[in-house]
């Protein structure tokens, strides 16, 4: 038996339940009215359940003296009838929960379905996976995102770079009603180059640097808001999550935002932000560009709804060969092999739970230069012949 909790669940407890708490291999005997757990006693240690913890001080009688303590919720429409039967059958009555059935009821009148995902409610959507319904509004532009798309702007300036926005080759889970994305389709084609996705890589690397360096955290770093002009140049957009970052600070307190798929877990779990949270979602980018895979797929195996997690699992079993989209060539040529393992490898030290693993944006915008550089060398060396794919 376990603890359970509905604490960061979408659940919450029904309205007539009540504690029903067992004590396990206590050396201390226990002779006042308790349901006794023989199954779980034995001639020195003793196991008993009790409804009320209090009457234990009352009688003086020490739960230290137990190795362990399992709290269970069960349900007491009738408390009187309840101390009449033993503690099996109080616990073959089980419980309710409830949850927010009016959001429910919103997600499906707009036409989604409800569900959850990371102990949060969520509206599954033909087109998106919403927070509360498939016609959320787009949130309004803050202060802080003008003095981040300030930043932004003499960025380009002082670049001298003209974008124009388009779609992005890859998007989210909600973006894929089969299981072939877009960017397969474009890479079939023969459209976007193990160069260009390089590139795209490098020069969103290139702008979350300069922000982290200019002590902004995107917050929203994804596919969706990597736009392309004509030429595949890289244009962030979205700074609508955006927070400045004071610099005499180890981390900001805050609730976690940000788009599922993408959002760092450890900012999920402390509510505690850091640039090192654009480090993460920065990883499931590089996993999308040389998969062609959603960041978010609930047609996957569970352990592997996340591409987060599936990367994980396949570079931790050296299978990269099943992530790897296979136009790319991972399996027909080495040198392509090496470069996409070398990006692996990074992401995979992006992706690293604790925020104190991962590289700075800074540092990973190097590592990527550098496996550019390699692949340049082979390309000069070649003919080419990785760009051609």
């Amino acid at each position: 038996m376990h603890n359970f909790s509905t604490v960061r669940t979408p659940f919450r407890y029904g309205p007539y339940t009540t504690d029903l708490f067992f004590f396990y291999n206590c050396t201390l005997p226990y002779d006042k009215e308790t349901y006794e757990v023989d199954c779980a006693s034995t001639s020195s240690h003793h196991s008993f359940a009790i409804f009320h913890t209090e009457l234990l001080k009352h009688w003086n009688y020490s739960a230290e003296s137990c190795q362990s303590l399992v709290n269970v919720v069960v349900e007491a429409d009738d408390l009187n009838r309840l101390l009449e039967m033993n503690f099996t059958g109080i616990l073959k009555k089980g419980f309710v929960l409830q949850w927010d059935a009016l959001a429910c009821s919103k997600c499906q009148s707009s036409g989604g379905s409800c569900g959850s995902y990371n102990y949060e409610f969520v509206c599954f959507c033909d087109d998106h996976l919403h927070h509360r319904t498939c016609k959320d509004a787009l949130s309004a532009a803050t202060v802080s995102a003008l003095v981040i798309f300030l930043i932004f702007f003499f960025y380009h300036r002082r670049h001298r770079k003209c974008y124009a926005a388009s779609s992005f080759i890859s998007q989210d889970v909600s973006s894929y009603p089969t299981s072939v994305t877009d960017l397969e389709k474009a890479a079939k084609s023969g459209l976007p180059t193990w160069t260009t996705r390089m590139s795209i890589a490098i020069e969103t690397a290139s702008v979350l640097a300069y922000l982290h360096a200019s002590d902004v955290i995107h917050r929203d770093v994804k596919t969706n808001n990597i736009l392309l002009d004509n030429n595949f140049s890289v244009k962030v957009a979205d700074f609508g999550l955006s927070r400045l970052f004071p610099t005499d600070v180890s981390h900001v307190s805050t609730a976690p935002q940000g788009t599922p798929g993408y959002v760092d877990p450890e900012y999920h779990q402390c509510y505690q932000l850091t640039d090192k949270s654009d480090v993460y979602s920065f990883g499931v980018v590089l996993i999308e560009l040389i998969s062609s895979k959603p960041s978010l797929d609930i047609t996957r195996h569970r352990h592997e709804i996340t591409l987060s997690n599936m990367a994980i699992n396949k570079i931790q079993k050296n299978a990269l060969h099943e992530l790897v989209d296979p136009s790319l060539g991972f399996e027909s040529d080495c040198k392509v092999r090496e470069l996409i393992t070398d990006i692996a490898e990074l992401a995979f030290q992006c992706l690293k739970n604790g925020r104190g693993m991962r590289p700075s944006m800074k540092e990973v915008l190097e590592v990527l230069k550098e496996i550019q550089s390699k692949d340049y060398g082979i390309q000069k060396t070649e003919g080419g012949g990785i760009s051609s794919r």
